[in-house]
């Protein structure tokens, strides 16, 4: 049996929003297009079993009094207007049962009261008349409304048409840039053959380039980001293949054909608004037209009251028709907004999906571009000590050659003068030594009187800052001698000798302790450290250092003071990898005086007890996670282990903030006997990515229905 589309479309508006549409469908279909029959229907039924599953979120009791009021309505103007029309008014309202009655009332004029007396005929008539004269009144005020209401469904079909024709150019936008990058890369190899070209086409392409930015101002952004990535890539094919001409040609190219697409679409996206415009223009025209014919047909109408009889019998045929087309129009009204209503929101889902997927790439990038960064700092680090290690290496052979060629001159010296060649560092023995007398550092050099010079000096640096000397002194010209280096900071550091001019050290010592000698420990224990040092003699001046290995003192995750018991518990670092404690005293200026290793690793978890339940049963729901952020916006559902679409739940919760915890999760009594899991979606606002899956539930049959 084929179904009635309007009345379809009417029952889908009202009750759209409890019921889905197939529902409706079997409904009319049973009820052999019975509006009446199908209204009560729907009425009767509860509108909690069509109710798909959504985001959690707190169950609101049904209302049942909707079908008392709409027995009252129905009670007191049954006999002027049908179930559907009374139906259709009270759920306009919103139940509201006074709002409801003064719009009957608008529609029928009639007033509830008693039943008036017989009056002579001439009174009767004249009654009627007035009240025809109302009802006239009523329907002039009804298409003001109406062209209210179509007024602004144009502008919203016109806006919504607007926003489909940006989305439209932006797509074809992104697939010209798309398309542009593709032929760049296959094109590379011809770049060559162009060269001569180049200047004249990069002046055509800034021209167009300034004429599309005026013409559209999103389309210029990503233009321009475009344009900079391929300047970037010109500037380094320029470096390394000395290529750009054939480059720049190849791309004008593409920005031709681009803007020549942009201007087609735009004159088909002008055409269409043209189209929309002319059509809209046209139906006003008709609705018009309509209006002046109904009036005109109502004038005669009145002329001919006389006729009462016949007057009562159009009066009613009229009021009918505009009953009926007032109610179409309405509910056509009210379908389109609701057709842009849902248009919108699977457009706002369709967003929030996509930039969840961009976080989440996002956040791979950024963690495989830390792991890059760490292991190229690791390379670094490991080539700069074997680079020391050789030009330590190298500096005491040229030392070792330097003292053997001392000797064999002044072997020669002997029988006769020949030019003195001066050794480029220390060629004693003895060099240069460091003591240490209570946090202060005396510095002894000896080298050959040949190479003494005033402008000589020694530095002594912090570890961590190997290249700001902390304190520095000039050796005077004397080729022996020492010096007391006073006032350090706790920490390592290191003494250099430089010769006159230079800054590359010719010795360099093992590197020096100043203060006590400490020690560090960390253990991890659930979400929290626990830190043991060697503390100073001034403990609540110490401070302790959370870092990535890879960063420098002074970039600390967080930091905490110290005591003079040397044993903190402070909470761990969130995210799962590798972590350094370091330990600076009072006054050391970012001078650590050790530091200890320790790593973060992935543990948690979620787990569900017991694993074999029956339906209708409650479970128990136990989380543990220590290397996520807590967040009000974590919650756990409950799936089909064969199921791989996160959004269709069966059961879902949200969670407390808690690092370790657990919740009671009521396993529904009509869920189908089988294997499920529990999952746990992490700061999950508009996201449905699974963090972490429970062990199996297997749920039987109740005994109860066995």
């Amino acid at each position: 049996m084929e179904v009635d589309n309007e009345k379809l479309n009417s029952l889908t508006h009202i009750f759209g929003r409890d019921i889905p549409a197939q529902v409706i469908r079997e409904a009319l279909i049973q009820h052999k297009n019975n509006l009446d029959e199908t209204v009560n229907y729907l009425l009767e039924r509860r509108p909690e079993s069509f109710i798909q599953p959504q985001q959690p979120q707190q169950q609101q009791p049904p209302v049942q009094k909707d079908q008392e009021d709409l027995r009252a309505l129905q009670n007191m103007f049954g006999s002027d207007l049908s179930q559907s029309v009374i139906a259709t008014v009270l759920h306009s309202n919103s139940g509201d049962v006074s709002n409801a009655v003064d719009e009957l009332l608008n529609i029928t004029s009639k007033e509830i009261q008693p039943t008036p007396q017989p009056a002579p005929r001439d009174m009767d008539q004249t009654k009627r008349m007035q009240r025809e004269i109302q009802e006239m009144e009523d329907f002039k005020r009804l298409q003001q409304r109406m062209q209210e209401e179509e007024l602004k469904l144009a502008e919203e079909t016109r806006r919504i048409a607007e926003q489909k024709v940006r989305e439209r150019e932006q797509r074809a936008l992104d697939d010209q840039i798309r398309r542009a990058e593709e032929k760049r890369l296959l094109d590379l190899a011809q770049i060559e053959k162009v060269r001569k070209q180049a200047e004249e086409d990069e002046k055509r392409r800034q021209l167009a380039k300034a004429v599309e930015i005026k013409a559209q101002e999103q389309a210029a952004e990503r233009i321009a980001a475009q344009l900079r990535e391929m300047e970037a890539e010109k500037a380094r094919i320029e470096l390394q293949k000395k290529k750009l001409v054939e480059e720049q040609r190849v791309r004008d190219a593409e920005e031709a054909m681009r803007r020549m697409s942009l201007d087609q679409e735009e004159k088909r996206r002008r055409d269409l608004i043209r189209e929309e415009e002319v059509a809209l223009k046209r139906r006003r025209e008709e609705e018009e037209l309509a209006l002046r014919r109904r009036i005109e047909e109502e004038e005669l109408v009145r002329k001919r009251a006389q006729e009462e009889e016949e007057f009562v019998r159009r009066r009613a045929q009229e009021q009918e028709r505009i009953r009926q087309e007032a109610e179409k129009t309405r509910l056509a009204a009210e379908r389109a907004q609701l057709a842009l209503r849902e248009e919108k929101q699977a457009l706002e889902r369709e967003l929030l999906l996509q930039k969840a997927r961009q976080e989440e790439e996002q956040r791979k990038q950024e963690d495989e571009l830390r792991k890059l960064r760490f292991l190229e700092e690791q390379r670094c680090m490991k080539e700069e000590i074997k680079r020391q290690f050789l030009e330590d290496e190298e500096r005491r052979q040229r030392e070792f050659l330097a003292e053997e060629e001392r000797k064999r001159k002044l072997e020669e010296d002997k029988f006769e003068e020949s030019v003195v060649i001066l050794p480029t560092g220390p060629a004693n023995g003895k060099e240069m030594t460091c003591e240490i007398k209570e946090n202060n550092v005396t510095v002894t050099w000896d080298i050959l009187p040949s190479i003494a010079s005033p402008s000589n000096w020694i530095a002594i640096h912090s570890v961590h800052n190997p290249t700001k000397p902390e304190h520095y002194h000039k050796t005077g010209g004397i080729s022996t001698g020492s010096f007391d280096f006073k006032g350090l900071t706790p920490g390592y550091h290191i003494v250099h000798f430089y010769l006159t001019g230079t800054y590359t050290p010719t010795y360099s010592s093992e590197p020096i302790r100043i203060g006590n000698e400490a020690k560090v420990a960390v253990k991890v224990e659930g979400d929290q450290i626990r830190i043991n040092y060697t503390p100073s003699s001034n403990p609540s001046r110490d401070w302790v250092g959370i870092y990535v290995p890879s960063e420098r003192n002074k970039t600390y995750l967080f930091t905490t003071y110290g005591n003079a018991a040397g044993e903190m518990l402070v909470a761990a670092p969130r995210p799962v990898g590798e972590y350094e404690a370091r330990v600076f005293y009072a006054g050391s200026n970012y001078n650590e005086q050790c530091k200890c290793s320790f790593r973060i690793v992935d543990n948690d978890k979620i787990s569900c007890l017991p694993s074999t339940v029956e339906q209708g049963a409650t479970i128990r729901a136990e989380w543990v996670m220590r290397t996520k952020e807590p967040s009000s916006y974590n919650w756990i559902g409950l799936y089909s282990t064969v199921e791989t679409d996160n959004t269709k739940y069966l059961v879902s919760t949200y969670i407390s903030t808690a690092t370790v915890g657990g919740t009671d999760i009521i396993i529904p009594k009509d869920l189908t006997p089988g294997c499920y899991e529990l999952r746990l979606f992490v700061n999950a606002v508009g996201k449905y990515i699974t963090y972490k899956s429970s062990n199996l539930v297997n749920v039987v049959a109740s005994s109860a229905t066995k």
